[in-house]
């Protein structure tokens, strides 16, 4: 079984349904984590990470990167240099806050799962991440 956790942000509230999910139970998780609101836990992160679940990222502000695609009408696409910022500072502020090893932290998700065609694989297999799962 497979089971991916996706969100804005991971705060107290998520963290108890996740913690009734896995106590007493062999099921693990991979965390797809973000921060756009800076309501993210480090803490909880490192306890989800303590107790066997994989933390992996999406990226810092958890908005949709592509164009006509929020209800503000943002028409700027993110460039290279916006994806590059948002994957590896979620990266960083994961290792920094919560102490796990960026070399631990290999999974990347795209917000909302909107790819940037091949613009975000190229940063992250230069950074080396193992996988996408967007």
């Amino acid at each position: 079984m497979v089971l991916t956790i996706d969100d804005d942000r991971l705060d107290i509230k998520s963290y108890q349904v996740y913690k009734r999910l896995f106590d007493n139970s062999s099921i693990r998780a991979t965390f797809f984590v973000s921060d756009s609101a800076n309501q993210t836990s480090y803490c909880l992160v490192r306890s989800l990470y303590e107790n066997n679940n994989e933390i992996a990222i999406s990226t810092v502000n958890y908005t949709c990167p592509r164009k006509f695609c929020t209800a503000e009408r943002n028409f700027q696409s993110w460039n290279y240099e916006v994806w590059t910022e948002q994957i590896l500072n979620m990266r960083e502020r994961i290792h920094r806050y919560s102490g796990i090893a960026k070399s631990e932290i290999i999974g990347f998700r795209a917000p909302i799962l909107e790819p940037a065609a091949d613009m975000h694989y190229r940063i992250i297999h230069g950074n080396k991440f193992l996988y996408d799962s967007s």
